[in-house]
């Protein structure tokens, strides 16, 4: 029997072997005429692809700068990435319509989102990300001192002001501190400060990244069956649903006894419940929903926050300046969310962190559906992937002088010069030039409450503490893997009670 199964296994995987071979060449013959970073033949294109995993932004780069303005290719283990340069298809990719170039499909492959953060709940019905576009954003000001109220709260329990200079690794803290602020909006107390719940939010997205590469490289027939048994996703699932179901049930049964609204909460769990278009919403479907929507929120946010960190530990010099600025506004309004948006300099240096660090490589992943040709002529198949190179776009020195050098006050100084400037170069906007939020219809939805919660999080730590590298060290070292990029998660940072 037990060479029955192993000739099985070999001549099932022999055929698995074939058809990806046979696919490969397919598709290298569809995208001859888009040309290639690395080789495009048959075993070039694997050893390039090989490479990405180590050396993306350098791939990247490669090719925006020796295809600028046009379309190129870099080979992946798992197929080709098609990616637009100029500011025209770049363009053209955001107002595509999704039946010909999806950002759902896209997701769902780099995610293995039926899988992996969605299983049992359809992926096509994401009227949450409209409550976070809509409601969300609407609720910033009213939301405003909750959320700084946590952010305190969460300063003082993570990382306590002390005389002394201390040396500690900043990463874990940061993760918890924005994990408990996000969701004190989407969930409220006690649960946004459980550490258990904040552990299993945090922990969900490292699970789901690497699940998914894992789910991956199955065949279509076999990835349930791989989620369910051999990724902690169904664990992690059903420790959210002990943990958020009673919240969920005593809100079902006082919606049932005519809830007051001044007793009412107002946080994301609520908008989705009060959702009266999806009036059958299960628990499990709530419980995946805030899941996925902390996915997005804590992962991000916490990686923009460390790098901001990082930046003002490496030029100390820029510190007074923000000070000033904030300290100025404060005492004159107090603290709020019209007072956060007339803060220029802060908003200038962390939309200059956002673009030297980011997010990643690649970004606006969208599935090609049906075939599509841009303006230029260049026509990209169905079933194939076309992103947009962050990696070049931010480095382009025809959008940014000096752009290798951080000048925080980049985009404050723009913004000095006329009033359209002074819109235009907000963090929150959109541009071609700037791809942190993404761009068009599915540019990040919750950018506003990002933006909002960065710039507590960073005038917190600038109002309350000193901090610096020990030595003359600069911004610690990045990782990568693949396009996917993470601050140094080990990096030490000095910190002290203010002095004044």
């Amino acid at each position: 029997m037990p060479h029955v199964l192993i000739q099985l296994t070999l001549a099932v995987s022999a055929i698995w072997i074939v058809n990806k071979v046979v696919q490969r060449r397919a598709w290298n013959a569809k995208l001859r005429n888009i040309p290639s970073v690395g080789g495009d033949g048959f075993v070039s294109s694997y050893i390039t692809a090989s490479r990405f995993y180590g050396h993306a932004r350098e791939l990247i780069s490669e090719g925006y700068e020796k295809y600028q303005g046009r379309v190129f290719k870099i080979p992946r283990l798992t197929g080709w990435n098609i990616i637009v340069t100029s500011p025209q298809l770049i363009d053209e990719l955001r107002k595509a319509p999704d039946e010909y170039l999806s950002f759902g499909e896209a997701a769902n492959e780099a995610l293995q989102v039926e899988h992996t953060l969605a299983p049992g709940v359809s992926r096509h019905d994401d009227h949450h990300i409209a409550i976070v576009r809509d409601q969300l954003t609407r609720n910033l000001s009213a939301k405003f001192d909750d959320v700084r109220a946590e952010i305190v709260e969460a300063f003082a329990d993570e990382m306590p002001v002390t005389n002394e200079w201390t040396k500690r690794s900043v990463s874990d803290s940061i993760f918890q501190i924005v994990a408990r602020t996000s969701t004190r909006l989407f969930v409220g107390l006690p649960l946004c400060r459980k550490k258990e719940w904040l552990d299993l939010n945090i922990q969900f997205t490292f699970q789901v990244v690497i699940s998914a590469q894992l789910i991956k490289i199955f065949p279509e027939f076999m990835k349930s069956f791989v989620s369910r048994y051999l990724t902690p996703i169904p664990k992690s699932i059903k420790l959210a649903q002990k943990l958020l179901e009673p919240t969920i049930v005593e809100r079902l049964e006082k919606q049932k006894a005519a809830w007051p609204d001044d007793d009412k909460p107002n946080d994301f769990l609520m908008w989705l419940m009060d959702d009266v278009s999806r009036p059958q919403r299960s628990t499990y479907d709530l419980v995946i929903r805030i899941l996925g929507t902390h996915l997005a929120a804590i992962h991000t946010s916490s990686i923009t926050f460390t790098d901001a960190l990082y930046h003002l530990a490496a030029y100390p010099q820029y510190v007074p300046e923000l000070r000033e600025e904030i300290e100025s506004i404060i005492k004159e309004t107090g603290w709020s969310k019209e007072s956060t948006q007339r803060m220029r300099k802060l908003d200038s240096f962390l939309k200059e962190v956002g673009r030297v660090a980011g997010l990643g490589g690649l970004v606006s992943a969208r599935k090609v559906m049906k075939d599509f040709t841009f303006s230029d002529g260049t026509t990209v198949p169905a079933g194939a992937t076309v992103s947009l190179p962050a990696a070049g776009v931010h480095f382009d020195s025809k959008y940014y002088k000096d752009p290798h050098t951080f000048n925080p006050w980049r985009f404050s100084d723009i913004r000095a010069s006329s009033e359209e400037e002074s819109i235009r170069h907000q963090m929150v906007n959109l541009s071609t030039e700037y791809l942190l939020f993404g761009g068009g219809r599915h540019a990040c939805p919750g950018r506003f409450f990002v933006v909002n919660e960065l710039k507590l999080l960073l005038s917190h730590v600038l109002v309350n503490y000193d901090i610096k590298f020990d030595g003359e060290g600069g911004v610690p070292k990045e990782t990568w893997f693949g396009a996917n990029r993470m601050p140094d998660r080990k990096a030490e940072v000095m910190f002290r009670k203010r002095q004044m």
